[in-house]
């Protein structure tokens, strides 16, 4: 496989216009479990990198009422890497608890993939941030729908499932129940706001 970045763009290009097959590609790769955790825990890093970043360029306007959630980079690394892993692991048990054929391995590359693709996204918001603000305003959405889309065809690519809608509602249904819990185990961790 390429690494070089041109290829790595190209790669991202095509996995937006066709989710399914770019999915073959990365399952085809057969990364080893180490291999594909490494991937997935250091893109998460990189997306807590740069959620930062764009934080930073937002005015104070809009950065309001977020600067306790955002005070640390490293606590949004931790969350960020904890969600990822938390996300695999509920990708694979409850896919193949519903039929699925997908292995561990393969979701995590698949789930690390989606997060270089989501990446390159948030680096064009960035550079937005700087030329035209609003338009990074359009694409905080559009980033919003392409995970899903990808997500979801990663998904039923991944497990064999034939029904997109049905793989549609089972992931939202997950992402809530996971950020349900997640924000269970975070808010100990989180600085209580002045005069609390």
């Amino acid at each position: 496989m390429d690494l070089s970045f041109p290829s790595l763009l190209a790669a991202a290009r095509h996995t937006v216009t066709d989710p399914r097959n770019a999915a073959r590609t990365v399952m085809s790769l057969n990364l080893p479990l180490p291999v594909a955790l490494m991937a997935l825990l250091l893109t998460s890093v990189l997306s807590a990198i740069m959620a930062h970043v764009s934080f930073a360029l937002l005015p104070a306007s809009a950065q309001a009422g977020f600067e306790n959630m955002m005070a640390s980079p490293l606590r949004t690394a931790v969350v960020q890497v904890m969600v990822a892993f938390a996300g695999a692991f509920a990708a694979q048990t409850l896919g193949r608890w519903r039929g699925g054929h997908g292995t561990m391995p393969q979701t995590v590359a698949l789930l690390a993939w989606l997060q270089f693709v989501m990446l390159i996204l948030q680096v064009v918001q960035i550079a937005a941030e700087i030329v035209l603000p609003p338009f990074a305003f359009v694409l905080a959405y559009v980033s919003v729908g392409l995970f899903l889309w990808l997500l979801v065809h990663f998904v039923m690519e991944l497990h064999g499932f034939r029904s997109a809608a049905a793989t549609t509602f089972g992931i939202l249904g997950t992402m809530v129940l996971l950020g349900f819990f997640t924000a269970l185990l975070i808010a100990p961790f989180m600085p209580n706001p002045a005069g609390m």
